[in-house]
C-alpha cells in the first residue's frame, strides 16, 4: 500500500508540473511556429503531447488511488 502512495504522490506531482508547462513560455510562444511537426506549428503538437502524457498519468492515478475499492 505504501507503494500505491508513493506513486499516487507522483501522479499528483506530475499533474501539477504538466499543466505549469502547458501554460509555460515553452510551449506557449506567440511568435515562434518552428519546428512543425506534420504540417503542425509547435504550440498544437506540444499541446497534444502533454495532453497524451496527461491521460497517461490519469490512468495511472485511477489505479493507484490510496481510496480505491479493488
Amino acid at each position: 500500500m505504501k507503494k500505491n502512495s508513493l506513486i499516487w504522490s507522483v501522479c499528483c506531482g506530475m499533474a501539477v508540473f504538466l499543466t505549469a508547462l502547458a501554460y509555460s513560455p515553452l510551449v506557449l510562444s506567440p511568435d515562434q511556429f518552428e519546428p512543425v511537426l506534420f504540417g503542425m506549428p509547435r504550440t498544437f503538437w506540444a499541446g497534444i503531447v502533454i495532453y497524451l502524457v496527461f491521460l497517461v498519468v490519469i490512468w495511472l492515478g485511477t489505479q493507484v488511488h490510496p481510496e480505491k475499492e479493488d
